[in-house]
């Protein structure tokens, strides 16, 4: 009788032993796997309820290109569910971009498509889906007088199904719903007295981009300016990444705009964001920012500003000081100066607009490269994230806090490095003690992978890395997803042709 308990202290100590090496990887385990290629990570904070949401793309061999997956994480980078597929659609949708709406409770996602996505969107399996954009009686459309019924309450953080939509006096329509996606308790939308408490709008003075009307409403929009180039879309996706509204277009012009990047301060009358992105056209590429007034989930853009120009401007970053309610800006150039690449910031003042100096926020003998820069909310200031290339050794993950001039303070913490290649960070905007971090991880073998680390305020890493998607070489394209543009040479002088080599001597007749 003496040896019952032994045994059964043997047995629950081999058990114990032999689940040891799970729960030890469990921390670190990737709860999302596959075959494909992640790319271009970004990550956002839920100021209610305090999660993160990251989103990237990859091509998983359905036929369709990058689309876009999301998947709920914890504030030290642990996922909480599972990946749900945001946008499953022809093309390449890449470089996704998101902050979170304090008042309208969702997230803000803006993506690069390289413009056949704008054909009809087949179902995403598993996630509610409106159909393609049509004009709806008693909604607005661009150039004209919209009817405006009383506003909807604000969707609940996790409400699934499309959210109808109606945009206040003033906005620009950039949504539509599709009436026939609507639950059938919401009555039709009917004029009415303009909404209280939204002060008068002036008119915008830049284009305003929005969803073309057709003659047929089972027609899709009308193709990019410019065949093959590549524009920004937008949606809104609940706190667990699943999406609430129809995609729409954010801006589209001749040129390739890519590279899209978002800020968000509360104003007192509603949201305000700062969108910037990387315009190329022909052989000058510029970095382009404009202010845009959230009501509701309906936008009022401002003019489009020029924040840099050049030949050589890498990706933009911007985040939102809540304090002073102004932004800043950062992106990597090569400067005339310097033969190697740089991080440089310049503000911009509540309307967006830019001003001041250019400043070098990281800068050295390596390229600097990739930045990414999230608000510390109501701690001041901005923590800044960016790649170190170093030759002949693969590159780094470096993270410095910068104050709310935009002036880096003098501790430099190193995020991720060692053999593996680690590049393409993002950073989310937190006001909280800490924030989050993603970035691309490549090994020997060529997989990539999605890691996440969090961070302090001050740029120190809290705890340890965290593999939030284990992706393999997969069929998608080489990373990153959007690659750098060719600028051509200026015509010079036509080098002459080289010389006709003589013909061969005609052979013997026998």
């Amino acid at each position: 009788m003496r040896n019952v308990p032994r045994v059964s202290v043997l047995g629950l100590v081999a058990l114990g032993l032999c689940l040891l090496p799970v729960l030890s990887r469990s921390a670190s385990a990737a709860l999302i796997v596959t075959a494909a290629r992640p790319a271009a990570p970004a990550v956002g904070h839920a100021s209610t309820g305090g999660s993160f949401l990251v989103v990237w793309s990859e091509d998983r061999g359905t036929g369709t290109g990058m689309d876009l997956y999301a998947a709920r994480v914890t504030a030290s980078g642990i996922v909480a569910g599972t990946a749900v597929p945001v946008l499953i659609a022809p093309g390449n949708q890449s470089d996704p971009a998101l902050v979170f709406s304090e008042l309208q409770r969702a997230y803000l996602l803006v993506y690069t498509d390289d413009g056949t996505g704008s054909a009809p969107l087949p179902p995403t399996p598993g996630v509610p889906i409106p159909g393609t954009p049509v004009v709806t009686p008693g909604l607005p459309t661009p150039g004209t007088t919209p009817v405006v019924p009383p506003p909807p309450p604000p969707p609940p953080p996790l409400a699934l199904g499309p959210v109808p939509m109606v945009a206040p006096a003033g906005a620009v329509a950039w949504q539509h719903a599709d009436p026939q996606q609507l639950p059938p308790t919401v009555p039709p939308p009917t004029a009415g007295p303009p909404p209280t408490g939204i002060p008068p709008l002036p008119t915008p003075t830049g284009a305003a981009p929005g969803p073309t009307a057709t003659t047929d409403p089972a027609a899709p929009p009308a193709p990019p300016t410019t065949s093959g180039s590549r524009d920004l879309h937008g949606t809104w996706l609940n706190a667990a990444g699943q999406r609430i509204t129809v995609t729409f277009p954010v801006v589209t012009s001749p040129g390739d705009d890519t590279y899209p990047s978002l800020g968000y301060v509360r104003g007192a009358s509603g949201d305000r964001f700062a969108l910037t992105w990387r315009e190329v056209t022909g052989t000058e590429a510029a970095i382009r920012v404009m202010r845009l007034d959230g009501l509701g989930f309906f936008f009022m853009p401002s003019a489009r500003y020029t924040v840099a120009a050049g030949g050589d401007l890498g990706r933009p970053s911007v985040a939102g000081e809540s304090n002073a309610g102004d932004w800043l800006v950062v992106w990597s150039q090569t400067s005339a100066t310097d033969p190697s690449r740089d991080v440089f910031s310049r503000r911009l003042n509540g309307n967006a607009v830019p001003y001041g100096t250019v400043r070098v926020v990281a800068g050295g003998p390596s390229d600097q490269a990739y930045p990414s820069i999230g608000s510390l909310g109501a701690a001041g200031g901005y923590i800044l994230a960016w790649e170190n290339r170093e030759a002949a050794q693969a590159p780094d993950i470096r993270v410095r806090r910068l104050n709310r001039n935009g002036v880096p303070y003098a501790f430099e913490g190193e995020l991720a490095g060692g053999p593996p290649f680690s590049f393409a960070p993002n950073i989310a905007s937190s006001p909280a003690a800490s924030t989050l971090v993603v970035w691309l991880d490549r090994n020997a073998a060529g997989d990539h992978s999605v890691l996440a680390a969090q961070m302090g305020r001050d740029g120190r890493r809290l705890g340890p890395e965290r593999l939030i998607v284990q992706g393999g070489a997969g069929p998608g394209g080489a990373t990153p997803v959007i690659p750098p543009p060719v600028f051509p040479t200026p015509p010079g002088p036509v080098p002459p042709a080289p010389p006709v080599p003589p013909a061969p001597p005609p052979l013997p007749t026998p």
